[in-house]
């Protein structure tokens, strides 16, 4: 079946007897349903007897059935067919254009002309520009294809409003269409905005500043930039400027009263730019005046934990206002969830209350100590937390424009650390006299902190002692402090002696003054045992009481009195990974009785075995003597991180009292943290009760790992006999500068007649710093 207009092939096959006839002339006749002949054609068949022609029905052509005969004159054969001829239906399609709103002069454009159904039809373009003659791009489909979707591409060449159009053209069975009209806004620019205000807040009556970025950086053309806030009847312009191209601009505007503003920046589009808004900025506004706001408050030295002590307070007073503060006094209290409370003051124990004596500019900070009345307060044992309030007060006749934000509460973990004693080693050096019983011993013990809080400075009876006892029996106890730093390690020696006039004699020929003395008769009786017990009360609630003790044995007819004994402890040591560079660094000592020199050696430990990777040598160290070391070596350290060990002695070429305290275990990890120190503008003024306030500010360049660093540590000493240590919290380094002021107490010789007092600040942290030569300041 066929409709009206569509070709009709007609295929013709010849044989005879079953064989194909070709060259055969065979006439072909197409007939009407109402009998006219009209179609005529002669065909010759091919070796396969096969040929074929084809008849183009008229658009108009008769309807019904058609008969096609086919005559061969020649052989009197005749062969016949029929086919049936209906109406054709005309195709009505619908056409679509899409494009883009807008465009850029010179940038391509993509237009898309969608006909729907799919048709062997040519597809028109029609184009109007604003500036020139309208033009046409045209789409014809190869033959036999039938396109739904057809693409155009334009590259406009003058600003304005460019017109679009499609048209699809008719064709057989197929009408012709239009699409809708399509507008194309071309312009030479897009611009962009961003918008952020110069501070974090404005006041009332007090211009503000805002900068608008407006790109892109190359753009040249003028358009008006407008500053613009939200209300509830919309948005009100508040400032505006006419920009000359991309690039900063700064827009100001006079807040006219308090509360939070809601601001964008927008770029008025023109005929050459088109038009953008920034993003929304949220913007604070306040009443102008004084405004003193704490904002951060830490205890020094951190961490707290129970049964220690709350030492000081540190907090940061900024003013948040539009004016200076003048000055103004900073007070507070703690309580603790395990009982106990108190007042916190600037006034350190013995001198009178302070005020601040610096006035605050608009947007400076400084850092204020507080200290608990009577200079320390206890933490309980079973205290968790510790709630600390601090309050800054301007003096005088001065209004805050936000009086709510004076007092800051903080609650501070009280973590459940223990200390713990050990006493490392006992040492004897005899020094035998001239005559019988005008010798001395002196005892040496190695003691240290190694738990995980600091030694309190003392028990119920004062500090922590260190008894000594000979053949079983106490002799002595020598008192010693520590620091508040866990890791201290301090030397108690005790001389003996069979006489006072030779203990007279070990006081005046010890390289070190011995800490006590103790008259032991029959001193040098042979054998003699020498004990020591650090903490012999258990006054100090540790950790582990298993190692407070060390005991040695003196037979001084043995030569082994004359020996010497290196050692190396992993608590001594440090070791860090930078890049591809293992760094160690330690202390080698001498617990023997003799001088000894000998060969500190650092190896990495590997699945084939130790590998050697420095050598350095040490000593002569003489009897109780400590020496430093480190070394530096190339190292492959997979995963960050390399198990070391340190050795003296290798392979034990040197006789000593004790082989088993030669080698030590460390671990090398990659230091996550380059703090890359700065500190600068060191300065100081007295105050009441002769307290020296020394200022300094400190910075970092590195990114600042709070797990890696939790604090830097600044050292500062004086000419004057006064010195202090100042804990910063690395918190303080990861916001920015931070400034500190660190009180030091002169002695009664120091007063304000004085002419001048040397103070020198050094910052320092358990971390690499790549240039330490900037980290230190006078004054």
């Amino acid at each position: 079946m066929y409709e009206q207009g569509e070709t009709v092939r007609i295929s013709i096959y010849e044989e005879y007897m079953g064989a194909p006839l070709g060259g055969e002339s065979v006439n072909v006749q197409v007939k009407s349903p109402s009998g006219a002949v009209v179609f005529s054609t002669t065909v010759v068949t091919n070796a396969q007897g096969r040929a074929s022609t084809s008849y183009a029905l008229p658009p108009d052509a008769e309807t019904g059935s058609y008969s096609v005969v086919a005559d061969d004159p020649l052989l009197h054969m005749t062969g016949t067919c029929s086919f049936r001829v209906v109406p054709s239906e005309v195709v009505r399609p619908s056409v679509s254009l899409t494009a883009p709103e807008r465009g850029l002069l010179g940038e391509e454009l993509s237009i898309v002309v969608r006909v729907d159904p799919p048709h062997e039809a040519e597809v028109v373009l029609h184009v109007e520009p604003p500036e020139r003659e309208p033009f046409d791009l045209t789409f014809e489909p190869p033959p036999g294809v039938k396109s739904g979707e057809v693409s155009f591409s334009l590259v406009p060449d003058s600003c304005g409003n460019w017109t679009l159009w499609a048209e699809v053209l008719p064709s057989r069975g197929f009408e012709g269409a239009e699409s809708g009209v399509a507008v194309v806004d071309v312009r030479e620019w897009e611009s962009s905005v961003s918008l952020a205000p110069e501070s974090e807040g404005g006041f009332v009556g007090r211009p503000a500043r805002f900068t608008a970025r407006v790109g892109p950086p190359d753009m040249a053309a003028s358009a008006s930039l407008t500053l613009e806030f939200a209300s509830q009847s919309g948005w009100i312009p508040c400032a505006s400027t006419i920009i000359e191209g991309g690039g900063n601009y700064t827009l100001e505007w006079t807040p006219p009263a308090p509360g939070t503003y809601i601001l964008r920046a927008v770029v008025s589009g023109n005929v050459r730019v088109f038009g953008s808004e920034s993003g929304r900025v949220f913007f604070r506004v306040s009443e102008a005046g004084v405004d003193l706001v704490v904002s951060w408050i830490g205890a020094v030295p951190e961490p707290l934990y129970s049964g220690g002590p709350l030492r000081s307070v540190r907090a940061i007073v900024q003013n948040a206002g539009s004016d200076e503060s003048g000055e103004f006094s900073v007070s507070g209290s703690y309580s603790v969830d395990g009982g106990g409370s108190g007042s916190l003051s600037m006034a350190q124990p013995g001198t009178p209350e302070e005020i601040w004596r610096v006035s605050l500019a608009p947007g400076e900070a400084v850092v204020v100590t507080l200290y608990p009345e009577g200079g320390t307060a206890a933490l309980p044992r079973d205290a968790s937390s510790v709630r600390i309030t601090v309050e800054a007060d301007p003096l005088g006749e001065v209004t805050e424009s936000d009086e709510g934000n004076n007092a800051l509460t903080s609650v501070l973990p009280v973590e459940a650390l223990s200390p713990n004693l050990e006493l490392r080693s006992l040492r004897l050096t005899p020094c035998p006299g001239e005559a019988p019983g005008e010798g001395y011993v002196i005892l040496t013990a190695l003691v240290a902190s190694s738990g995980e809080a600091p030694v309190p400075e003392g028990g119920s009876s004062g500090p922590v002692s260190v008894s000594f006892s000979v053949a079983g029996s106490e002799v002595a106890r020598v008192s010693v402090t520590f620091p508040p730093d866990p890791s201290a390690i301090r030397e108690v020696s005790l001389a003996l002696a069979e006489s006072e006039a030779a203990l007279e004699a070990a006081a005046e020929g010890a390289p070190v003054p011995p800490s006590g003395s103790a008259v032991v008769p029959g001193l040098f009786s042979s054998p003699r045992e020498f004990s020591a017990t650090v903490d012999p009360d258990d006054e100090v609630p540790e950790s582990s009481e298993s190692d407070n003790s060390a005991s040695t044995h003196a037979d001084w007819s043995d030569s082994s009195c004359r020996l010497p004994d290196l050692a190396v402890y992993p608590a001594d040591f440090s070791a860090e990974l930078v890049g591809s560079e293992v760094r160690v660094s330690g202390s080698v000592w001498n617990l023997g009785y003799s001088a000894a020199e000998s060969t500190l050696q650092v190896g990495v430990e590997t699945p084939e075995g130790l590998e050697v990777l420095a050598e350095v040598p040490v000593g002569p160290i003489p009897p109780g003597g400590v020496e430093g070391v480190s070394a530096s070596a190339e190292v492959r350290a997979p995963g960050g991180e390399a198990p070391l060990r340190v050795s003296v002695d290798p392979g034990g070429l040197l006789p000593e009292l004790d082989e088993g305290n030669n080698e030590a275990r460390l671990r090398a990890r990659a230091s996550p943290l380059d703090l890359g120190l700065e500190l600068e503008g060191c300065s100081g003024y007295l105050g009441p009760g002769g307290v020296l306030r020394v200022g300094f500010y400190l910075s970092s360049e590195g990114p600042v790992d709070l797990e890696a660093c939790r604090f830097v540590r600044v050292s500062i000493g004086t000419n004057a006999s006064a010195s202090s240590e100042a804990l910063i919290p690395c918190a303080l380094l990861a916001a920015g500068e931070v400034y500190w002021e660190e009180p030091l107490t002169l002695p009664g010789s120091i007063g304000p007649g004085a002419r001048a007092v040397l103070v020198s600040a050094e910052a320092s942290s358990p971390l690499w710093d790549p240039d330490p030569s900037d980290n230190s300041g006078e004054v």
